[in-house]
């Protein structure tokens, strides 16, 4: 029997890594995904019970909503959000807010990215991912420098494939994937 949950995300690729990671993080597991890329942060906050409901629906038992937190506070989005979902049919759901950006998680492992873009040399750590401003800048940046200019990182088309490959001991430098690893363990 597979396990159906509902993501609810800015985009698609943001999705797309979530999915990536609860796949890694549960290998064994039969999966379905329902998606909801919701094209920006403002019409997740409008629109998130709503999308619930519809993903309830359709028959998803697990809610992951997905919102970056831009530079804000994270724990205020948070919170917002879960005054939203008070009266959605979900039990079982969590919302992750990742610092800046989610791309600050694939940051985490320089390994996956040198793999993923064959580039010659493995870019240098960085040690605090989520420290960084622009972390999809420094993505393109690092790619682009590493390659000596013959590869472009695009975030539709790259960022889950570096999610299948990051490694789950660099991911957990992030603080904001944290949360979402121990939805996974308790629930799953």
């Amino acid at each position: 029997m597979s396990k159906c949950v509902g993501i609810i995300a800015e985009d698609k690729s943001d999705a797309d890594v979530v999915s990536a990671v609860i796949q890694k993080l549960r290998p064994r597991k039969k999966w379905r995904f329902h998606i909801v890329a919701g094209g920006g942060c403002g019409r997740i906050k409008s629109k998130c019970l709503m999308w619930a409901q519809e993903l309830y629906n359709k028959g998803c038992s697990h809610l992951v909503l997905v919102r970056d937190s831009d530079g804000g506070d994270p724990e205020a989005f948070r919170s917002g959000l879960e005054q939203k979902l008070i009266s959605t049919a979900f039990s079982s759901r969590i919302i992750v807010i990742p610092v800046r950006t989610i791309e600050a998680w694939l940051l985490a492992d320089e390994l996956a990215i040198q793999k993923l873009f064959e580039l010659r040399k493995m870019p240098n750590s960085i040690a605090h991912p989520e420290n960084e401003l622009d972390p999809k800048g420094k993505l393109e940046e690092i790619v682009h420098h590493f390659s000596g200019g013959a590869r472009i990182y695009v975030t539709t088309i790259h960022n889950a494939q570096l999610a299948k490959i990051a490694r789950i001991k660099r991911l957990q430098r992030c603080k904001s994937y944290l949360p979402l690893e121990s939805y996974i363990d308790v629930n799953f």
